[in-house]
């Protein structure tokens, strides 16, 4: 008997990575990777020789998404990258996750796995994709990425060789993470196995609930490089690399607001706990965890993003 064939939109992305990893090692389904990349790259011949079935295509494209599902079981959908100062981000996200899953009811697939955003126009995306002919329609929703502690607020090296982790929360704010390179696979594949549990539901998953303070503690213990926190203002936020000319204080201002929401005015993480995601027996799921498995010691994103790839 034929695999089922499971389609992974962003499919290099760090998302797409982890659902990759997790049904090649499960051994249970046919592996469909869609990406706008290029398939000659060394990163797709690469998962070309592990098994996956690569497929370039446009996620604004019908025709090419239905190519890429026909014969599909499931299709795990997501928004493109999207720009927050863009004015018509909210169109373009609901746009993009319609054409998705419309081209994915019209080539008869039984279910839609889609990674939500705390975005304004989720609920909406949510209303549309829950209300489809389509039998099962599963939701999930990452809490922040730890991996955003070193792509976009690395701490900054001090004169006496320490790190200083700063963010616009108070120390003691605890905030929800989640390792999406290796908890991803594991909610996509926990969904495939039990469509029916989580039908026409929005998880939230949440690893560990965890503080500024305690951010800075925990790199110190692991890492042996002394790290201190503290709260970074607005004002703050905007000279540490936004203060160049009005266009870019006003895309640090929005950066910065839609970071703050996300915390303090939650969408769909708003009554989340970290049962979900515990029952996934994710590796590196706390930050403690990721900082040992990485051995990151504060250096910029790239010099380690194939490291992470690899967790």
């Amino acid at each position: 008997m034929s695999k089922p064939i499971v389609v992974v939109s962003q499919a290099f992305s760090k998302q797409g990575t982890s659902i990759l990893n997790t049904l090649l090692e499960s051994n249970k389904y046919h592996v469909r990777a869609l990406t706008s990349r290029p398939l000659d790259s060394a990163q797709a011949q690469g998962w070309k020789q592990r098994g996956v079935e690569l497929i370039q295509a446009d996620f604004l494209n019908a025709d090419d998404l239905l190519k890429a599902y026909n014969g599909a079981h499931a299709a795990f959908i997501v928004r493109p990258l999207i720009s927050p100062v863009d004015p018509d981000a909210n169109n373009k996200e609901f746009n993009s996750v319609k054409t998705q899953a419309d081209a994915a009811v019209q080539a008869g697939l039984q279910q839609i796995i889609y990674s939500s955003t705390d975005s304004p126009v989720a609920p909406k995306v949510q209303e549309y994709i829950d209300a489809l002919p389509i039998p099962f329609v599963n939701t999930f929703y990452l809490s922040f990425f730890f991996s955003n502690l070193i792509e976009f607020s690395r701490p900054v090296p001090q004169e006496d060789g320490s790190m200083l982790f700063a963010q616009p929360f108070p120390a003691d704010k605890a905030i929800p993470y989640v390792n999406p390179y290796t908890i991803t696979g594991k909610v996509v594949e926990r969904f495939l196995a039990e469509p029916t549990r989580y039908n026409r539901q929005s998880v939230p998953v949440v690893s560990e609930f965890i503080t500024g303070a305690q951010v800075a503690e925990t790199f110190e213990r692991v890492t042996g490089i002394k790290a201190a926190y503290k709260y970074q203002s607005r004002e703050d936020y905007i000279n540490s690399g936004f203060s160049l000319n009005d266009m870019t204080k006003y895309v640090g201002n929005v950066i910065y607001d839609v970071w703050t929401n996300g915390v303090n005015n939650p969408r769909a993480a708003k009554d989340a706990t970290t049962e979900f995601a515990t029952s996934l027996n994710a590796p590196t799921g706390t930050w403690e965890q990721f900082l040992q498995a990485t051995a990151w010691k504060g250096e910029p994103y790239q010099d380690i993003r194939e490291r992470l790839l690899n967790l």
